[in-house]
C-alpha cells in the first residue's frame, strides 16, 4: 500500500507504504528504509516531501516525522518525546520557499517548523476550526491553503479566511487542493467528489451530477499543459481539460487497481500512481 508520492530533481520515486516505512526508487532497483534497518520512526510513511535540499520529510501515522537527507545517509526524528511537536499522526507536510515546515497533524491542527522553533496553529489560538487537518498546499506566491475535516482555509502568514458553508463551500473533509491562483482552485473531498472553485463560487462534479465515477478524491495534480489530472479512492484516475473528464481505470484501461492515495506527474509528462492493492504504478495515455 503505497500513500504517498514524490520525485526528486534527478527523476528518483520516493513512495511512503502503509507497513514498510520509506522506499527509494533509483535505477530501476528499490531501496526500503523501515524501523528494522533504519532510525525511520514508523512503518507507517503516510506523506512525503522533499525540501529545498532535496531532503526527504517522512510524516508517519504514529512516530512524528523523520528527515532523511540522502547525500549523507542521515536521519533527524522530531517526535513528542524530543521537540515541541505535539502529536505524532502526521496526515500532510508542505514545505514553502524559506524551507519552513509546515505539518498537518490529525490531533492537534497545524505546525510550523524552520529547523529550530516551533509554532503550533490549532482551534484555541486561529479559525482552524478542528484539531485534525488532513491536506496542504502552498501555492506560487506563498499562501496555504489548509484542508481539515470541516472545510478549506486559507491563510497568507497575517490573514486567515475559512471557506466555509456561507461561501457555498461544504464543511466536510478536504482531503486534497490544487491551487492555480487565489480565484481560482480545485478540492478534493473525501466522499463529496470534485469542487472547483472559480469566479467566488464553487462547481461541485460528483457522481449525481457528472461523469466523474468516484466521490473520493484523494489526490490532484496538474501538468505542463495545464490538465487537472484527479486520483479517486474507488474510480482509478481522471483527467479534466477543456471542460471534459477522461478517465482510466480498470474497467476501460487495464489500471491493475482503482484504489489511488496518491498521484505525481514527472517532468517526463509520466504519472506517479500510489496504490492500495498494487504498490507504484507508472502511467501515461500510451500505457501503464
Amino acid at each position: 500500500m503505497i500513500q504517498s508520492v514524490i520525485i526528486d530533481s534527478s527523476e528518483n520515486i520516493w513512495l511512503g507504504s502503509n507497513d514498510a516505512g520509506l522506499i527509494c526508487y533509483k535505477d530501476g532497483e528499490f531501496t526500503n528504509f523501515s524501523k528494522e534497518n533504519s532510525p525511520i520512526p514508523h512503518n507507517n510513511a503516510y506523506t512525503l516531501a522533499l525540501d529545498n535540499f532535496s531532503n526527504i520529510w517522512v510524516g508517519t501515522f504514529g512516530g512524528g516525522i523523520a528527515q532523511y537527507l540522502p547525500l549523507e545517509n542521515k536521519w533527524k526524528v522530531y517526535n513528542t518525546t524530543n521537540s515541541e511537536l505535539s502529536h505524532d499522526w502526521i496526515y500532510s507536510i508542505a514545505i514553502d520557499d524559506s524551507n519552513n515546515k509546515w505539518i498537518a497533524t490529525w490531533g492537534n491542527g497545524l505546525f510550523k517548523f524552520d529547523d529550530t522553533k516551533w509554532v503550533n496553529y490549532n482551534h484555541k489560538n486561529s479559525p482552524i476550526p478542528t484539531y485534525k487537518v488532513t491536506s496542504l498546499f502552498i501555492d506560487l506566491e506563498g499562501n496555504k491553503w489548509i484542508g481539515t475535516l470541516k472545510g478549506l482555509l486559507y491563510f497568507n502568514n497575517i490573514n486567515w479566511l475559512w471557506y466555509n458553508n456561507q461561501m457555498d463551500i461544504p464543511e466536510v473533509s478536504v482531503y486534497s487542493i490544487l491551487v492555480e491562483n487565489k480565484d481560482k482552485f480545485w478540492i478534493g473531498f473525501k466522499k463529496q467528489g470534485l469542487g472547483l472553485y472559480e469566479n467566488n463560487k464553487i462547481e461541485i462534479y460528483d457522481t449525481h451530477n457528472s461523469e466523474l465515477k468516484s466521490n473520493s478524491i484523494y489526490s490532484l495534480a496538474a501538468d505542463s499543459a495545464g490538465t487537472i489530472w484527479i486520483g479517486t479512492f474507488g474510480a482509478g484516475i481522471a483527467s479534466y481539460s477543456n471542460g471534459e473528464f477522461r478517465f482510466y481505470s480498470k474497467e476501460n484501461f487495464y489500471l491493475d487497481d482503482d484504489l489511488i492515495f496518491d498521484l505525481k506527474v514527472g517532468k517526463n509528462g509520466n504519472k506517479y500512481l500510489g496504490s492500495y492493492f498494487k504498490g507504484l504504478i507508472i502511467f501515461n495515455e500510451n500505457g501503464i
